[in-house]
């Protein structure tokens, strides 16, 4: 899972070879589009979660910080 909330967070996802080139460059679109203000930190307007198969609603649960529908749901078999 890859949790983005700061800018160095960000360019490491961005210059990671290993990540998918079309996931790196949806994350820099994202973050260029809503990144617009530099002097705020990047987290008071932005997170990104990269949610992999492998990874438990309770990782994704501590990942966002809130326990979603959504993930209920899923974790219980039920379509979104």
């Amino acid at each position: 899972m890859l949790s983005l909330t700061d800018r160095d967070a960000v360019k490491a996802a961005l210059t990671d070879p290993n990540l998918d080139p079309t996931l790196r460059a949806l994350i820099g679109l994202r973050v260029w589009q809503v990144d617009t203000d530099r002097r705020e930190p990047l987290g008071d307007v932005l997170q990104i979660v990269v949610v992999e198969p492998r990874d438990t609603s309770e990782v994704i649960h501590e990942a966002v910080g809130s326990r979603s529908p959504m993930i209920r749901q899923s974790s219980q078999g039920l379509s979104g």
